[in-house]
């Protein structure tokens, strides 16, 4: 902390019910100041790194970093930094159909002038919490997909989510998919809008459930797969 002394004065979450069991989730943290906070500045997709500059942020806000890594016939890594945004500060909102098809992020945020310097960075997965949510992928599709599995959630995934739409890769391959699998709660509210390499052009559906614990035998499996 610098000797202008800037303190968080409160902060305050809110969340707009859009549809069931989807949420925008909005943060947002006030400082004294005597003077703005200037962070570094810049977006890359497919890209660990970009090209920053320095810029002045409007009293209040903070520095941040997103990274984000996006898996689907490969593994892309985006960044973006700057002034806060409207969403959550030092979290990792996660989504995951199964090993091969997720989106994770690890949002940092900082007090100090230029203290957003690092690009990205990613935090190693977490262990299984005992817990598996019904699991599905289909390619080229706008219609729910039907489970034919489980994907076993990890860290603070407590949620299954269920998602049906377009998107742009971070390579700039367009898709339509639908599927379904594990969550965090703030992957659940994270606003769909605000990724930073993957961008969905498209959303049909977009909702979160309950998980369920991991099943000891076939029958309990079944169960679990066949929810609809």
């Amino acid at each position: 902390m610098d000797s202008r002394k800037r303190f968080v004065l409160y902060h305050f979450h809110f969340r707009l019910s859009l549809i069931p069991d989807r949420y925008e989730y909005y943060y947002f943290s006030t400082f004294f100041s005597s003077s703005p906070l200037r962070c570094y500045k810049c977006h890359a997709r497919n890209s660990e790194t970009c090209e920053h500059e320095i810029v002045e942020c409007p009293k209040g806000e903070r520095c941040m970093t997103i990274s984000e890594d996006y898996k689907r016939n490969g593994t892309y890594h985006s960044i973006w930094k700057g002034c806060s945004r409207n969403v959550p500060c030092n979290v990792k909102p996660y989504g995951k159909a199964n090993d091969e098809v997720y989106v994770m992020y690890n949002i940092k945020c900082c007090d100090e002038d230029c203290c957003n310097k690092e690009f990205y960075e990613m935090p190693p997965e977490e262990p299984p919490n005992g817990f598996v949510c019904p699991s599905c992928f289909v390619l080229g599709t706008t219609e729910e997909c039907k489970p034919d599995n489980v994907t076993v959630c990890r860290g603070d995934q407590d949620k299954c989510l269920n998602f049906v739409g377009t998107v742009r890769k971070p390579d700039g391959v367009i898709i339509s998919y639908a599927g379904k699998g594990c969550a965090s709660p703030i992957g659940c509210r994270f606003a769909i809008n605000q990724t930073v390499g993957v961008k969905a052009l498209n959303t049909t559906v977009f909702e979160c459930t309950s998980v369920s614990p991991r099943p000891s035998t076939d029958e309990e499996m079944e169960k679990i797969v066949l929810v609809p």
